[in-house]
């Protein structure tokens, strides 16, 4: 879960800001996507992912709760700039999910 946000959805963040990477400017900084680069809205969704602790059902709301942040604001990124959105495999994906953990995406 902690790759999926760190990478996948802090690199959304700054996808919608229309940066690449933050590297460049952030020399010995392990973790690039400091305050500075994100927005406090996209601080917010950040603050308001759950916990992670070693269990479970921990592990599933945290997968949850990034597949609800991301999906949308990736899919209206892909709009915004004319890229294709792979919506059979978003459909093919999201339903293998939700039969796997029975739970329902609010997406």
């Amino acid at each position: 879960m902690i790759m999926m946000r760190d990478i996948g959805l802090v690199g959304l963040f700054l996808a919608e800001q229309g940066l690449a990477t933050t590297r460049e400017h952030a020399m010995g900084n392990p973790f690039p996507f400091t305050r500075r680069y994100l927005t406090a809205e996209q601080h917010a969704v950040l603050e308001s992912l759950p916990p992670l602790t070693a269990s479970l059902d921990a592990a599933i709301t945290g997968y949850v709760a990034l597949a609800e942040a991301f999906l949308p604001r990736a899919k209206r990124l892909a709009e915004q700039t004319g890229a294709d959105w792979p919506g059979d495999y978003e459909r093919a994906s999201v339903a293998y999910f939700e039969r796997s953990i029975g739970i329902a995406l609010k997406i």
